[in-house]
């Protein structure tokens, strides 16, 4: 179930990114080390599922991380299927996908910093903006969704 949720996340971005550039899921990843340095040089992404009590997960009292990109613009984005609710996979592989392909945390809708349950998982135009920008794409030619209020 988790790799159809996050493959359904990959396929949002694609149809966001409107043919700048396609993602794709090839398989399943165990940790080859010709995969882990095309990921280190930029030429592909890895999602990977780690155990609530991992040490790369730094939560602070009171937080529960759901998942985390290794930086902005990086290639490493990991979940914790663990700590989830039904949900909230597709909203958390929005958001971190949207890390990994440039865009920063934002006051309001999708990159916002703070994971809220229940809200909208819309690809909005802050996001796009912040991916196009990073990338040199002319984000006006990609596809976001409008909320209500925007």
């Amino acid at each position: 179930k988790e790799v159809m949720i996050i493959g359904m996340g990959i396929d949002r971005w694609n149809s966001v990114l409107n043919g700048y550039m396609e993602m794709e899921i090839v398989g399943v990843f165990d940790m080859e080390i010709e995969i882990l340095k095309r990921a280190d040089e930029g030429e592909c992404y890895l999602i990977m599922r780690l155990g609530k009590e991992s040490e790369l997960i730094g939560n602070e009292p009171g937080r529960k991380t759901l998942g985390f990109a290794n930086r902005i613009g990086g290639s490493y984005l990991y979940v914790i299927p663990e700590l989830m609710v039904d949900g909230d996979m597709e909203r958390v592989i929005l958001h971190e996908v949207g890390h990994i392909l440039g865009a920063r945390h934002t006051g309001s809708g999708l990159m916002v910093g703070n994971y809220i349950r229940g809200t909208p998982q819309c690809v909005d135009e802050l996001a796009v903006r912040q991916v196009g920008e990073y990338w040199g794409y002319d984000w006006t030619k990609m596809n976001y969704c409008v909320r209500e209020g925007n």
